[in-house]
């Protein structure tokens, strides 16, 4: 008599997918876009420019970009950031690559945005607001004072007369020199912010 007997206890598999089969992750770049809307940027200015990969399947996928431009005495650009900084007047090619995979964005660097000839700091508590403030040579800032006793301490070299301690008013100081210099409260310690003349 034939019999048929079933051996247990032996190891097994699960198939991973259908099939039996793993289908591997697509990390390829097929597409390369640079993101953010700067497409200007002042001389001496920069702007932050980002990019993203995707594959064919139209998945986004982690990946290391490298930039360039196609004229750095134009523009220049991180090699390694996306932050470009205008340098002259003009056009300029910004290149983003990672796998091969290339986006470019046209930028347009122009003129140097000139600074302000005159500003005003607020003083409403123990802080200057603004507490970095960037004027042009000859220039004027007008401190506004509350009922709160403040005094404004220049640093030196600044050309500009201190201002005493004072409440209810506002008071304007001229700064034919150009520099950075510090603006502190002799009242109140901490209280400090920078000017830059330009």
């Amino acid at each position: 008599m034939l019999v048929a007997a079933a051996c247990g206890g032996g190891g097994s598999s699960s198939p991973t997918s259908p099939g039996g089969t793993t289908t591997p992750a697509n990390t390829t770049v097929a597409s390369v876009a640079i993101t953010g809307s700067a497409n200007s940027v002042a001389i001496g200015a920069s702007v932050q420019l980002s990019a993203a990969a995707q594959n064919s399947a139209g998945t986004a996928v982690s990946a290391t970009f490298g930039w360039s431009s196609s004229n750095n005495a134009v523009a220049t650009v991180g090699a390694a950031t996306g932050l470009v900084t205008g340098v002259a007047i003009g056009s300029a090619t910004i290149t983003a690559t990672a796998g091969g995979i290339s986006s470019t964005r046209a930028m347009t660097v122009t003129a140097a945005v000139p600074p302000p000839a005159s500003a005003q700091v607020d003083m409403p508590g123990t802080s200057f607001q603004p507490s970095l403030v960037t004027i042009a040579q000859g220039g004027t800032i007008t401190w506004v004072f509350t009922a709160v006793n403040h005094s404004v301490f220049f640093g030196t070299g600044s050309g500009a007369q201190d201002i005493a301690v004072t409440t209810n008013a506002s008071v304007a100081r001229t700064f034919n020199t150009k520099g950075t210099f510090a603006m502190n409260c002799g009242v109140h310690a901490g209280m400090s912010g920078t000017i830059t003349v330009q």
